[in-house]
């Protein structure tokens, strides 16, 4: 008789145990698979038509008269007045929701002029936000003793300025300007943005970043992008407007660097920019298309600090400053 075989125990036991373990394993990790991680939610896009119009000539462009402060009275002249009646009657049937204006009289005066035959009646609001550039005492010093050219080299009416130097006593930069320009942008949407639902489809284009809409050529007055879209106006002079058209190319730039253009409104001179802009955890996004773009503003070329002269009298220094950029 054969004598009987151990079986080894131990090792079935230890055998069934790692099987256990394993598929306990297993089933515990799918028990406490993670869920996958929230999507940030969509913040849509909002959307507004917004047109800037420099004021008609006053007795300053004119050279009737000289002003020698920032808020003096400067009113239209007689052809100042024909231009913004003129104005009113080309833009009758364009529709607006709002005239924001800065408070100076040139300004409020164009904007009366250009509400008052228009077939949506805009109300005309000033706002302290939408003033020309302050150059300050000190600047106006120089011209009321007759000294022009120092007043527009050293305090940055001409040529490549110092876009952080604000002259003293009560003067701004270009860039507080510039900022000025931003918050009035803000607040424009805050009260007139509409959302994609009241946009046509070809205008949203919600998954493109920048440049999504061609600029429009030959542009007429009342040639807006969608009824459905607000337009609002603005009415200012000639930096502040500069430097809001400035300001969109800034905040679209992805290194947020400043573009300087050769932007030259003449009195009553338009352009018109269809923005969309949304605020996102990183910050503010903003496109704008040039419904009609700027005079003057397809010359242009990147702020550095670093390349400015201490003076130049020249009148070429814009095309200077342009070269150095290029290099």
């Amino acid at each position: 008789m054969a004598p009987h075989k151990k079986t080894n125990g131990s090792s079935s036991q230890k055998s069934s145990t790692k099987k256990a373990r394993a598929a306990y394993s297993k089933s515990s990790s799918k028990m406490v698979q993670r869920s996958p991680e929230p999507e940030t939610p969509h913040i849509p896009w909002r959307y507004l038509t917004v047109s800037l119009i420099r004021n008609a000539e006053c007795e300053s462009d004119a050279g009737e008269r000289l002003r020698y402060d920032d808020d003096g009275d400067d009113p239209l002249t007689s052809a100042g007045r024909e231009q913004a009646e003129s104005l009113g009657t080309k833009w009758a049937d364009v529709p607006i929701a709002a005239i924001y204006t800065s408070p100076h009289e040139r300004a409020h005066d164009t904007a009366e002029a250009l509400a008052k035959p228009n077939v949506s009646k805009p109300k005309v609001l000033p706002r302290e936000m939408l003033v020309e550039r302050k150059y300050g005492e000190t600047a106006w010093k120089y011209l009321r003793n007759g000294n022009e050219l120092e007043q527009r080299t050293k305090f940055g009416d001409r040529g490549p300025a110092d876009r952080t130097y604000a002259p003293p006593h009560g003067g701004e930069s270009r860039r507080e300007v510039g900022r000025r320009a931003l918050a009035a942008v803000k607040s424009l949407f805050y009260c007139h943005g509409v959302g994609p639902e009241n946009v046509p489809k070809k205008y949203r284009a919600e998954g493109k970043t920048r440049h999504w809409l061609k600029r429009n050529a030959n542009c007429k007055p009342d040639s807006l992008p969608s009824v459905r879209i607000p337009h609002v106006v603005i009415i200012s002079d000639q930096c502040f407007l500069k430097e809001f058209y400035e300001m969109l190319l800034e905040v679209q730039d992805p290194d947020e660097e400043h573009w300087v253009t050769a932007t030259d409104y003449d009195n009553v001179a338009w352009s018109r920019h269809f923005i969309r802009l949304r605020e996102v955890e990183s910050g503010l996004e903003l496109d704008a298309c040039n419904w009609n773009a700027p005079p003057g503003s397809s010359k242009k070329w990147k702020y550095r600090h670093s390349d400015l002269p201490d003076f130049y009298p020249s009148s070429k220094l814009a095309f200077k400053l342009q070269s150095w950029a290029r290099a």
